[in-house]
């Protein structure tokens, strides 16, 4: 009989789902890469943060950027959970960067500008 794994809280269960997961990026995370290379932007991806989160991108010392697909990120609890982590995370002095999957399919240009405008942010 296999024992099935017990964690003290649904954050812990989904860190850990989330480890187990193969890493295959999506295809908004291939083209919000993309967009980092062209920038010249040095990254991390799937960066542990704090045990809180998994994120998408990490650009030290303090930036998370998200590319949220639409099948994981619009059902209201993904959102609520979503901006909980985002709030979580600013408390402790990370930024968060979210990007639509629309944003990233069908406006490119805009994705970039805004990295860009958070990059710049970072140096004021």
């Amino acid at each position: 009989m296999k024992r099935q794994n017990v964690f003290c809280s649904y954050r812990c269960n989904g860190i850990y789902c989330k480890s187990q997961m193969p890493n295959k990026e999506t295809s908004i995370e291939i083209k919000t890469m993309k967009i980092l290379d062209s920038l010249g932007i040095a990254y991390e991806t799937q960066k542990r943060i704090e045990g809180i989160c998994i994120a998408d991108f990490f650009i030290p010392p303090d930036l998370r950027i998200e590319a949220d697909g639409r099948y994981w990120h619009s059902p209201q609890k993904a959102k609520d959970k979503d901006i909980n982590k985002d709030v979580l995370l600013g408390f402790k002095g990370y930024r968060t960067l979210r990007l639509t999957e629309e944003e990233i399919n069908k406006h490119p240009i805009r994705c970039r500008n805004k990295i860009k405008k958070e990059m710049l942010m970072k140096n004021v």
